[in-house]
């Protein structure tokens, strides 16, 4: 191997661990996040032992569509979620009355169902609905395959215990999708209500508090650039924001303007801010990049004033 070969692989792999490092550094979110998610699992595990119940793998998956950044997104997955569990137990209610007898056409419903939830979810922007359907549905329509069916109780072998602890009878059968929507609700409520006990964020405060960090990086940045040390920002860098861009924050402005009054009254001035803000983040993001030394006065005169500008906007913002 080549000294030119050998530089380039030391150099993806520092790469590699300067994005795992970036990526993994604590901060205050990460492990306020984790906390909650950890308390969420105890408590649901808890229930599960205590309860008996014999799906806790669909209770652990549905509790992370609940961890939200902020409650009033919880509230509106939760919500939506337990609609989608509801319609996925019926479905699949009416699935075991038609085609319980037709082992390939279960079969091939399984990915269908999958396609048919990822699909949801593409197309709707209220939350995971789309997987609160397809993931319960894939399942029942697993389980009599890898579960044994038998008509009445297991016979016990040999004088001893029944080898299996579980079995399909059509008593089971029937009660089957309702234990799945019990098992998807489990999950949901104790991850929404471990939000609401842990989680002080609200989607107004955290729009409003993007926009503030964006603006802040900004002023930052033209300060630096106009040789003024302005106060050190507590802001991401200004060209991870630029690369992050206005997506997140106007899905997250759409899904909760349905349930906030205050978003729903201000969703134009804000989508509208949203938008000019990354304007403002990638030019400076720009500046930034080229590394422009040896600026004008007139120049630096502009920079400043465009700093200002930021800070004033910033100042105007509210308070949430």
């Amino acid at each position: 191997m080549t000294t030119s070969a050998l530089s380039a692989a030391s150099y993806r792999t520092s790469q590699l661990f300067e994005f795992f490092r970036e990526e993994l550094a604590p901060t205050p979110e990460r492990w306020q996040q984790t906390l909650r998610i950890t308390l969420a699992c105890v408590i649901a595990s808890w229930a599960v032992m205590a309860f008996h119940l014999k799906f806790s793998l669909i209770v652990m998956i549905l509790m992370f569509f609940v961890t939200q950044r902020d409650t009033t997104t919880a509230l509106i997955v939760t919500v939506v979620g337990l609609i989608g569990a509801a319609i996925s137990c019926a479905v699949l209610s009416l699935a075991y009355m038609s085609v319980m007898d037709i082992a390939w056409l279960r079969v091939l419903l399984i990915p269908v169902s999958i396609a048919l939830g990822l699909f949801v979810n593409r197309i709707f922007t209220l939350g995971p609905v789309g997987s609160t359907i397809g993931i319960p549905l894939a399942l029942g329509m697993l389980m009599p395959d890898i579960v044994p069916f038998m008509d009445g109780p297991p016979r016990p072998y040999e004088g001893g215990p029944p080898r299996l602890p579980f079995f399909f009878s059509t008593e089971n059968l029937s009660r089957f999708p309702s234990t799945v929507w019990w098992a998807a609700a489990l999950g949901l409520l104790v991850s929404l209500g471990v939000q609401y006990i842990l989680n002080p964020n609200r989607a107004s405060s955290l729009l409003v508090r993007g926009l503030l960090s964006r603006l802040e990086a900004v002023e930052t940045t033209l300060l630096h650039l106009a040789d003024e040390k302005g106060k050190p920002s507590r802001s991401p860098l200004l060209s991870a924001l630029a690369l992050e861009g206005p997506a997140g924050q106007l899905s997250l402005l759409k899904l909760t303007s349905l349930v906030n009054p205050w978003l729903k009254e201000n969703k134009v001035q804000l989508s509208t801010q949203i938008l000019l803000v990354d304007q403002l983040v990638t030019a400076a993001a720009t500046l930034e990049l080229q590394e422009i030394k040896d600026l004008s006065e007139p120049t630096k005169t502009h920079l400043r004033r465009f700093a200002r500008l930021a800070a004033n906007w910033r100042s105007a913002l509210p308070e949430l």
